[in-house]
């Protein structure tokens, strides 16, 4: 784990300043007049201070009677008690009577101060305080906000005497004087902080923002208890207006310093808790683990039920930077913990947890552990409620990860068996919600019928408008599957009658998409559209603005996939295909903005300031999205120029790599011509339980819809895990392209451009044979697609009308190769990869086209260096180890050699995260990433490589080769040079892809496991100009000169 000492530096650097602050401030103040408010304020900060400051304020001050006050009382009640009498003083004897708690020794004092002086005009005020009167407005007579508002408002432990009107008096005071008065610097700080506390306390945090800027006035206070908790609430009550950026700068301004010079050390932890909290809240990721991490650097001083609270906020950090083994050493820290404190609902949150964490990254076991271990302690604890939950989560888990529908109806029922009259409705509820989905999903119609009506007859006994109109509109869904339109029509005519507006955005989708299948049905295609239309709209819209707070990428909503099929469905109906392979590109890359979006990336680049406002905007626009959907036709126009003046200026806000994201829809027919006669698109998009496939050719234009049912997913499963093993099963392959008709397009295609999507991610189109095999095992006799044509992947149809910019690199080709992992050091489980070094430098001496190339093997291929040279080079070829992170493509990781230079403590020395590539302004016309087996188990990386490889494309590479699946480092090398080989003498990138693999096929290995997995994805442009284009250029050079000698010899001899 890291360490850090953000807490040691904050002490340290502000320690070291303590005695210049308080010289300065006795100078200000008291050794610059004696009066009310510099004796209060000598006098707090004397005993509010630590001992070893109380000699320096006594070293420093000038007045020699204050100064024996000081050392003469223990406390400064005495103190101020003292000099009130001192100096006939009724400010400071107001200060006494608040700060007395003994009403008798207030009454004493009180006369005796009287008998003695003359009253000066608060005496009637000190009467009260005396009795421990409620004061109000009439209390004290005067036309600003003087020093004794500010005492009545803060000395309020032993003697409140405030009341909402008397704070009420202060608002209009403060109103009167136009929120602002020329007094003196000092007497500001009080009238400032009494206003802050009046608003504070009569819940008006608005307008303790609008005096934000007024918080500087405060430095006039002295540092005590009273100024730490009058800036901490106004720092919350920054917080709660979503002014997260100032609550940050007023934690670093005033309560983190202020609560390091009392020594408050457990307040201080408090502080830099919410600290990090709020840092992580804006997406500033890093800061936030070094702020958990610098109060954990103290966990010994630190109570138990703390240090959990810290490890796990810690850990949830961790997950956000993808740092998966410091997550779970934290979880586990984080359950020891409340193991021992004996604290069963938090380990039960954290084994649930680590459940989620190992189910997403298809950890079955491990999953399956944790969860069974977060049941087994709810049973000993007998606690119904959290076994409800739990066993819901085991049937999600069991129907979506394990693909096993029975065992998820029984842990739907063992969670139905634990309710009882004494559950809590919410609960009873979520099983019965779960269940009808399921039988939804499963097509029991019927049965799902059944169970939503038993959830309208209890929500609607019970008044719970938000899950009753839910119920109503998925029943609307079941009729419409039932064939019964006119019942459904019936139920979503009920529910818009009710307010709509609490409802969640997916469930507000899906009554808006059920009203389109409603106006379908019966006739009326031009509302369909339109509704259908306005959905799908919002959902991208919301695509591209909002990021999620727990997993920090965007979710396609199992509403949003039903819309999606349901449109895509009335746009092929209506022969609309245009439109249609239109929406299925928008569903393409419908995530792509989370990766320019991602806090990950975002935070680096943007001030907490714009942060802020971005999140703010971004709930605005959640809810103008709601009422979009929720209003009618005459306020639609207007609240949708809202959403769209919002987006505006959100877009504003997030520096231009938006502007890639939000450019104007393709143009299918502009596409077409660009495609030679001979080349085809496909464009694959996987929607719920279909494929829709898109056959775009220069003159034509066909969809297709491919059912994924089990018999159709078990093909795909048995084929790509064949293929991984290396015991690929041809025929396997060959039936997935006769779902595709293959040899159809293959017959009329030499070149292919492929929009892949789900099982298509995972298995490269050229590795199908366009030919019955004659066994399963034929390698060799197979003829394969890609001997047909070249084949190069797209992320969307986007990506075909960018045009072409021409960059200098400084160097021509930039290789890193690591054989050695030093994993001892490094904690990491990676084999030596001993072809890697050769690798590099063999591809150096191919590519002798290229000028300035550069090698960094073993220790010079460091992180440090590849960031130096990454965005310099032309070619950028990786030899090493890399992870495609299936979950979150920002979180792959690139592996280097360790630097010793590097942190000896940080555990993630000698890795790069794909989100960091965001900062290096990648323009490298090729990057290869040539990853080897790691040692363990093989893994297909699946749609983590379309995933990295977005990510990479959109940090600016141009074109990529990637592996699907890992092979050995000896064939890995021999292929990348044989590839570079092609590249070098001119081909485009896809021929020389293309003609690397058909000579594997020929020469080497014809099984597709060891030449199938490399994709190309990007740009196809030639690295190099073609030989043959210069020899074809020289040939017609030397017949033009041939022809100027013979001409040049036949007007000689006319001549002659």
């Amino acid at each position: 784990m890291f360490k850090v000492s953000l807490l040691l530096l904050i002490i340290s650097v502000y320690s070291d300043s303590w005695t210049d602050y308080i010289h300065q401030f006795l100078d200000e103040q008291i050794n610059s007049e004696v009066s009310s408010e510099t004796v209060w304020a000598t006098g707090t900060l004397y005993y509010s201070s630590p001992d070893e400051y109380q000699d320096v304020i006594l070293d420093h001050i000038v007045d020699e009677q204050i100064k024996s006050y000081l050392q003469g009382n223990s406390d400064l009640k005495d103190y101020i008690q003292q000099m009130s009498f001192h100096l006939e003083d009724e400010h400071l004897l107001l200060s006494y009577l608040l700060l007395e708690e003994d009403i008798e020794r207030r009454t004493e004092i009180y006369e005796s101060f009287y008998n003695n002086y003359p009253g000066l005009g608060l005496r009637e005020l000190n009467d009260l305080v005396k009795d421990g009167e409620k004061l109000d407005e009439k209390s004290i007579a005067n036309s600003i906000i003087g020093f004794e508002h500010f005492l009545i408002s803060f000395h309020v432990s032993n003697n409140n005497v405030t009341s909402d009107e008397f704070f009420n008096q202060v608002k209009a005071l403060w109103q009167q004087s136009g929120g602002s008065s020329v007094i003196p610097t000092t007497s500001k700080s009080y009238q400032i902080a009494s206003i802050l506390k009046a608003y504070y306390e009569t819940g008006e945090y608005g307008s303790i923002n609008g005096l934000y800027n007024e918080f500087h006035h405060l430095q006039n206070l002295p540092h005590s208890k009273i100024k730490l908790n009058l800036l901490w609430g106004a720092e919350f009550a920054l917080y709660r207006l979503g002014y997260v950026d100032k609550s940050l700068e007023t934690q670093r301004k005033f309560t983190i310093p202020i609560s390091s010079f009392l020594e408050l050390n457990s307040t201080l932890n408090s502080i830099l808790a919410s600290h990090g909290g709020y840092l992580y809240q804006i997406g500033k990721y890093q800061e936030a683990k070094n702020t958990f991490l610098s109060i954990l650097d103290q966990a010994e001083n630190l109570p138990l039920s703390f240090q959990a609270s810290l490890y796990n906020n810690l850990s949830l950090v961790l997950y956000k930077t993808g740092e998966s083994s410091n997550y779970i050493e934290t979880q586990l820290k984080a359950l020891e913990i409340a193991d021992e404190l004996e604290n069963h609902d938090f380990k039960s949150r954290i084994l649930r947890n680590l459940h989620i964490f190992y189910a997403q990254n298809k950890n079955w076991r491990l999953a399956t552990e944790y969860i069974d271990e977060a049941a087994n302690l709810a049973y000993k604890v007998e606690n119904k409620d959290e076994l409800i939950s739990i066993h819901i989560s085991k049937a999600d888990f069991t129907y979506n990860s394990l693909n096993d529908s029975e065992a998820a109806f029984r842990y739907l029922e063992l969670a139905n068996s634990f309710v009882d009259d004494n559950t809590l409705p919410r609960f009873k509820l979520r099983v019965l919600f779960q269940r009808a989905q399921l039988l939804k999903r499963e097509k029991r119609f019927n049965e799902s019928l059944n169970v939503l009506n038993e959830i309208i007859a209890i929500t609607g006994g019970q008044s719970d408008t938000v899950r009753y109109l839910e119920a109503m509109i998925r029943l609307g869904q079941i009729n419409l599957e039932l064939g019964d339109p006119l019942e459904a029509r019936q139920l979503m005519r009920e529910v818009r009658a009710h307010d709509m507006t609490d409802l969640e955005f997916s469930v507000l989708i899906l009554a808006q998409t059920v009203q389109a299948q409603i106006a379908q049905h019966f006739g009326d295609p031009l509302e369909a559209d339109r509704l259908y239309s306005e959905a799908a709209d919002l959902v991208f819209e919301r695509s591209r603005n909002t990021s999620e707070a727990e997993s920090g990428y965007w979710t396609v909503e199992e509403d949003y996939l039903y819309l999606f099929e349901k449109y895509a469905d009335f746009l092929l109906d209506n022969e609309l295909y245009t439109d249609a392979l239109m929406l299925f590109d928008r569903i393409k890359t419908i995530n792509d903005a989370t990766l320019t979006e991602n806090p990950l990336v975002r935070s680096s680049r943007q001030s907490e300031e714009s942060l802020t406002e971005i999140q703010n905007l971004t709930q605005e626009m959640d809810r103008v999205r709601r009422e979009i959907l929720t209003s009618n036709d005459d306020n639609r126009l207007t609240l949708q120029n809202r959403l769209a003046r919002l987006s505006a200026e959100r877009k504003s806000l997030t520096e231009s790599d938006q502007n890639r994201l939000e450019s104007e829809p393709v143009n299918i027919l502009s596409i077409q011509r660009q495609l030679r006669d001979s080349q085809t698109l496909l464009h694959l998009t996987e929607i719920g339980q279909n494929i829709f496939l898109a056959v775009l050719q220069r003159d034509d234009l066909q969809i297709k819809k491919l059912p994924l049912n089990n018999e159709n997913r078990q093909l795909f499963e048995a084929a790509t895990e064949s293929i991984l093993v290396g015991r690929t099963e041809l025929d396997k392959l060959y039936q997935i392209g006769q779902l595709i008709n293959i040899d159809d397009i293959a017959s009329h295609s030499n070149s292919i451009i492929v929009m892949p999507d789900g099982f298509f991610h995972q298995l490269p189109l050229g590795v199908i044979p366009v030919q019955s095999p004659i066994s399963p095992y034929s390698y060799g006799s197979a003829q394969y697609l890609i001997e047909e044509a070249e084949v190069r992947n797209l992320n969307s149809l986007k990506d075909m009308t960018e045009r072409a910019v021409r960059t200098d690199h400084q160097f021509g080709f930039s290789g890193f190769g690591v054989d050695d992992f030093q994993n001892e050091a490094t904690s990491r489980s990676l084999v030596s990869l001993p072809k890697a070094p050769m690798e590099i430098s063999s591809i150096n001496q191919q590519l002798n086209r290229l000028n300035n190339n550069r090698t960094f093997i073993n220790e010079s291929a460091t992180v440090s260096q590849f960031q130096q040279t990454a965005g310099n080079s032309k070619i950028l070829h990786m030899a090493t180890h890399s992870e495609v992170s299936e979950s979150d493509p920002l979180f792959s990781t690139l592996h280097f050699y360790a630097d010793e230079t590097e942190n000896s403590e940080q555990v993630l020395t000698g890795r790069l995260f794909a989100y960091e590539l965001f900062d290096l302004n990648l323009q490298n016309d090729l990057i290869m990433l040539n990853s080897c087996e790691s040692g363990g188990d093989r893994f297909l990386q699946g749609s983590g490589v379309m995933g990295i490889s977005r990510a990479l494309r959109y940090a600016g590479a141009k074109s990529l080769v990637l592996n699907s699946w890992s092979v050995n480092d000896q064939y890995a090398a021999e292929f990348a040079e044989e590839f570079y080989k092609h590249l070098n003498n001119g081909e485009n990138k896809s021929r020389a892809l293309q003609l690397a693999k058909v000579h594997f096929i020929k020469n080497k290995n014809a099984n597709p496991h060891f030449w199938g997995p490399y994709i190309l994805n990007g740009d196809n442009r030639p690295i190099v100009n073609s030989n043959k284009w210069f020899a074809g250029t020289l040939l017609l050079a030397l017949v033009f000169l041939s022809g100027l000698v013979f001409t040049g010899r036949r007007k000689q001899k006319l001549a002659a």
